[in-house]
């Protein structure tokens, strides 16, 4: 198993990252947003008729060992 070092990755890059994994694993594309007027909201995939089916919030933060 390989070790991964996430502590290098900037909030945005984190949701990209969350946003590409997300696609894949739910085979849905998610949309995301730029920082400021997301209410909140990093992630979401929405229906044809713009219900929020899911929303994803990321969150970025470091815990020492």
């Amino acid at each position: 198993m390989a070790n991964y070092d996430f502590s290098t990755l900037n909030d945005k890059d984190l949701e990209i990252l969350v946003c590409d994994l997300f696609t894949r694993e739910f085979s849905v594309n998610f949309q995301s947003f730029k920082a400021g007027k997301d209410k909140g909201i990093d992630l979401r995939y929405s229906t044809n008729n713009s219900e929020n089916e899911i929303i994803v919030q990321v969150k970025h933060y470091l815990v020492d060992p």
